[in-house]
């Protein structure tokens, strides 16, 4: 408002009131500050205008007289509002000024002490409106033009290829959901490829690797009948050139488009509006008009808005009963490391495509990196020597941390002293964020656990599980890059078991991998009967029922491993309708605050189910009230120790039956929850958008998606359609938006988005007449009975160019199922002992806190106190070191004959683990196997080989070397008992230098093989030894077990043989 108007203003109001009024607003206007002056002055002027009775009551006060009406401020002010003709600021500004007023004449009496306060404006900042009505209208207009044009295409006689591709894409954009870049172009480059087929369904994968393009996930797609009967009948060559080239994706799909346009008959170019293709615009009509028919999140995973895995290759098998994809198929090709590197810059990353969060990224960073008690005791250091003398002031000062702080806390250290190859630039501010980030997110999930002795699949696990509580896709890079970072120092500094980074973290700016693998009811059926029939002798009544109870919860209410192993007989409440309860206590923190949440078990496991669960309940709850047990746990086991079952009791049991029933070696606990919301939604979306003959070949599974009336009654009290699916099924799964669950744990849209859009959006008749060749009457003929029956006569024509199985097979239970996949894991067994051992030097105490150690590091490792301490003697023996307590500063490479691992430039009395064993992966296995062998069936055996193992093994070239053929001869028939096709002993003759090789041949050879009773047919090698004053007369042997297919010796022997001594020698 200009100067000369505000002064205009003052006049003119003015000149309408009396002096004693005058005198009433001038104490107001000296109250108020200048730079409301102005607004004053012009919303004066504006009552003096108005002729409203309100208005009347501000300028001219009420009459003494006349009964006083009350005074309506808020329709005063919308007046105002409409009238005047400032901006937002401005009216924003006479609001305060116009309250103000009112409060002012309410105390001096002018106005009743009952009359309201406007209602204060405030700026809203809206998200601007898609469309307006005229573009709306024109998007209609183009929608039925793009429509026109594909059916007057189909209509042309001999298109060239490209006009095909044109039509396929343009097809599969109208009517087959694909409305994203890397959708079409998936299509295009496999559109060539023959199909393959699960239950009738033909299905194409839209893989991008190929083309050496990582940045969309695995997805495939069920065709429309439109599209799928022009793919079938051109039968397209592939395309010539491939790109990885976003930008060069688009120019290629829309090139393809418009070759459509232009062969076009002129007429009927003439009358189309549309001249020149522009993809965006195309894709932007299509869903426009998908969204008035399709609900929105099946249109926001056409337009790839949210991210959305279908089933992996050997899910996809299972379902189909015979092998439709090959797990390893593509991989050889991809040009990508099995790590990557992020840089300090990409922790910055965010992705242009935000989903609809219901919390913003920085809000999510700032909540989950508040690890409050970090904050509190490290100062704002201004330099990386400051931070990591905080650091470490922190480790010594507290004595109470958990293993997981402790191991964030000396990661902080490590990238302030010596920092990281893939993080350039850090700065103490960045670190501390950087621990703070992850320090707190896994806190919530490990706990009281070490997670250095996690195994590979447990840490891929526990990551995986971190990722997906993630909802913003650049918050969830940010931590994958920083856990990336994480899991190569524990890798590198704590002997924790590699794991594949590209499976866990995936690639550079691509989606993070998803373990899109579920269980079909059948299966999950035929593995529970499995697990009720495996014999007593392997398995006790109690362990049996603990172990079906966290199978049944796993997959009927997916809950986390943690969530039902530690789950408390007071989380169950009621007798006969009872309720889980999924909350925090002492013994357990969630994940997040949304992982509360509760089941009505009656709706959710069977009959059978809920009669195994109630009873077990019984039995704890009368061993808790005579006092027979202490432990507060649902899944506690007398005869275990009266605590938390052992989780290494209960889910290599699950994993091992499940892989078995399945035949499915990538199975693990954590599809269970997969399954769940997969099947879930499929239960939930049954009638209304979504039919089921994929599942024709599994019964239970269909019965129980079809079964859906009490379960929708139960969570809506409603049968009507609804749009609160992914919202339950999000509370369900303990998240905090259905994105989360989305991306991670369902494995449905592919099938789901056909279903929705087939069910509303179809091609006319006389399109699949064109497309097919056959009459109208033939496609209505072939339509009767719906989209189902026209493919089924569609197939029937192209018969003979589609991949048709042989025989299907599906899972069945086996019945008394043996557990010794799981019992003879020695493998497992080495590396267990190894972290524990790593852990004992790492932390060696004070001869004072010995037994707490070992009782410390038992409770954390599950590995009893004597086998510890026994562990320890034989590995000092084993060393020939006369110590009573193994640290690290008691050897100083002093070992002759083991090789010993060296840590941070400091050698620990520990073998060293080899560093590549996969040439000889079968040989070594066989040996490890034979070992166990051994030890259970002739220990004694096993004594001997050891203990002469320990006595002459060789550091460098030999497993064994002998000076005399007494000593020999007992390991060598030992040894006979390793040997196999794929494992055998060489022998070699180790000589002084002035030994002639005629005395070698003659003399020393002769007397090793006639002392030994070996074979004249075994060949014996020759070496020099390392020293001719030892080596004697006869000279040395030196024994080998060798791979027989390369003819060397089997890399990682030594270590295992080191390992075996360490834990199976018993007399020291």
């Amino acid at each position: 408002m200009s100067e000369e108007q505000v002064v205009k203003s003052d006049l003119s109001w003015r000149a309408e009131i009396t002096e004693e009024r005058w005198s009433i607003f001038k104490k107001f206007e000296l109250e108020i500050d200048d730079a409301e002056k102005h607004y004053f002055e012009y919303f004066m002027t504006w009552l003096a205008e108005d002729e409203s009775t309100d208005s009347r009551a501000i300028i001219n006060g009420y009459s003494r007289f006349k009964k006083r009406k009350k005074l309506n401020s808020n329709k005063l002010f919308n007046r105002f509002i409409n009238t005047c003709n400032l901006d937002v600021e401005g009216i924003i500004r006479s609001s305060k000024v116009l309250r103000a007023l009112v409060v002012y004449l309410k105390k001096s009496g002018e106005l009743d002490s009952d009359v309201s306060l406007p209602a204060l404006t405030q700026k809203m900042h809206r998200e601007a409106g898609r469309l307006t009505p005229i573009r709306f209208n024109r998007y209609v207009a183009l929608y039925k033009d793009v429509v026109s044009a594909l059916s007057e295409s189909l209509k042309q006689p001999n298109c060239t290829n490209d006009v095909k591709r044109g039509q396929i894409l343009l097809s599969s954009v109208l009517y087959g959901g694909l409305l994203s870049v890397e959708g079409l172009y998936g299509l295009l480059i496999n559109s060539s490829k023959r199909p393959f087929t699960i239950s009738g369904q033909k299905i194409w994968p839209l893989d991008l690797t190929s083309c050496k393009y990582f940045y969309s996930e695995s997805r495939l797609w069920y065709p429309d009948i439109l599209t799928e009967t022009l793919l079938l009948k051109n039968q397209l060559t592939e395309i010539e050139i491939k790109t990885g080239q976003k930008r060069e994706m688009r120019k290629k799909i829309t090139s393809l488009i418009q070759a459509v346009f232009s062969n076009l008959p002129t007429n009927v170019k003439k009358s189309l509006t549309i001249n020149k293709v522009n993809l965006s615009t195309l894709l932007n009509v299509v869903s426009v008009h998908y969204e008035q028919f399709v609900p929105a999140f099946v249109v926001r995973y056409c337009q790839r808005e949210f991210i959305s895995h279908s089933l992996k290759p050997s899910a996809l098998n299972r379902l189909a009963g015979y092998c439709v994809l090959d797990d390893s198929s593509g991989n050889d090709d991809l040009a990508v490391k099995s790590t990557w590197a992020p840089s300090d810059q990409y922790l910055s990353f965010s992705n242009e495509t935000l989903l609809m969060n219901n919390t913003s990224e920085q809000e999510e960073d700032d909540q989950a990196a508040s690890w409050t008690w970090v904050e509190k005791n490290l100062k704002q250091s201004d330099s990386k020597e400051s931070l990591e003398h905080d650091i470490s002031a922190l480790l010594k000062g507290n004595t109470k941390l958990e293993p997981v702080q402790k191991l964030v806390l000396m990661w902080g250290i490590h990238l302030a002293t010596v920092g990281s190859i893939d993080f350039t630039n850090l700065k103490p501010k960045r670190i501390s964020f950087m621990m703070r980030s992850i320090g707190s997110r896994l806190s919530g999930l490990v706990q009281k656990d070490d997670m250095t002795l996690y195994s590979a699949e447990d840490l891929e696990g526990l990551y995986e599980e971190l990722l997906s509580t993630i909802s913003s896709m650049g918050l969830k890079r940010k931590l994958a890059s920083m856990l990336d970072r994480f899991q190569k120092y524990l890798e590198n500094h704590h002997y924790v078991d590699a794991i594949d980074s590209r499976e866990v973290f995936g690639i550079q700016n691509s989606p993070l991998p998803v373990d899109a693998n579920i269980l079909l009811v059948d299966e999950y059926l035929n593995v529970l009967e499995t697990l009720k029939g495996i014999d007593e002798l392997d398995l006790s009544p109690d362990m049996n029922v603990i172990i079906r109870l966290m199978f049944i919860l796993g997959y009927r209410c997916g809950l986390r491993q943690s969530e039902g192993l530690k789950l408390r007989v007071e989380d169950i409440q009621g007798d006969e309708n009872c309720y889980l309860i999924v909350r925090p206590h002492q013994y357990r923190r969630l994940k997040t605050n949304n992982a509360k949440r509760y089941f009505e078990l009656r709706h959710f496991l069977s009959h059978d189910e809920l009669l195994l669960f109630k009873n077990w309940l019984s039995k704890r709850r009368r061993e808790l009230a005579s006092e027979e047990s202490g432990s507060p746990f649902l899944f506690s086991c007398l005869s275990k120790g009266d605590n938390c079952i052992n989780p290494d009791l209960v889910f290599p049991v699950i994993h091992s039956v499940m892989r078995t029933v399945c035949e499915d070696e990538s199975l693990r606990y954590h599809n269970l929850r997969h399954s769940f919301a997969t099947l879930t939604l499929l239960k939930l979306l049954k009638d209304e958008s979504c039919q089921l003959p994929i599942f024709e070949h599994h019964p239970e599974t269909h019965s129980w998606l079809a079964d859906n009336i009490a379960f929708k009654q139960y969570l809506y009290a409603s049968q009507a359609p609804t749009r609160k699916h992914l919202y339950t099924l999000s509370m369900l799964m303990g998240h905090a938006s259905p994105e989360t669950t989305l991306e991670h744990y369902i494995h449905c849209m592919d099938y789901v988005a056909r279903s929705a859009i087939e069910k509303r959006i179809m091609p006319t008749k006389e399109m699949l007449s064109d497309a097919s060749g056959h009459s109208l009457t033939t496609v209505y003929r072939w339509l009767h009975d719906g989209a189902g029956a026209y493919r089924y006569s569609l197939y029937k024509q192209y018969k003979s160019l589609l991949n048709q199985p042989l025989s299907m097979v599906f899972s069945t239970a086996i019945p008394r199922f043996k557990l010794n996949i799981v019992t003879n894991d020695t493998v497992k067994k080495i590396d267990d002992c190894r972290k524990v051992l790593f852990k004992l030097i790492q932390n060696s105490t004070a001869k004072a806190d010995e037994q707490k150690q070992y009782y410390a590091l038992s409770e954390q490792s599950g590995v009893n106190v004597l086998d510890i301490q026994k562990w320890e003697r034989n590995l000092l023996s084993l060393l020939g070191l006369d110590e009573p307590k193994i640290t690290s500063g008691i050897v100083k490479n002093s070992s002759r004959r083991i090789n010993l691992e060296n840590h941070q430039n400091e050698t620990l009395p520990l073998p060293a683990k080899p560093r590549n064993i996969n040439i000889d992966q079968d040989a070594y296995i066989k040996v490890v196997v034979d070992l166990e062998t051994i030890a259970e069936k002739d220990p004694d055996k096993l004594q001997l080989l050891l203990k002469a193992f320990a006595k002459h093994t060789q550091k460098r070239n030999y497993l064994f070397r002998f000076t005399d053929i007494v000593s020999a001869e007992p390991v060598i028939d030992a040894l006979n008992s390793l040997t196999s096709d794929d494992v055998s002993i060489s022998f070699t003759l180790l000589h002084g230098k002035k030994q002639s090789d005629s005395n070698v041949k003659r003399v020393c050879i002769p007397h090793w093989r006639m002392g030994l009773k070996l074979s004249k047919k075994l060949v014996f090698n020759t070496a020099l030894a390392n020293s001719d004053a030892k080596a004697g007369e006869f000279g040395w042997l030196g024994i080998n077990l060798v791979n027989s297919k390369t003819g060397k010796s089997i890399e990682g022997l030594r270590y295992t043989f080191a390992m075996m001594y360490v834990l199976e020698v018993t007399v020291v």
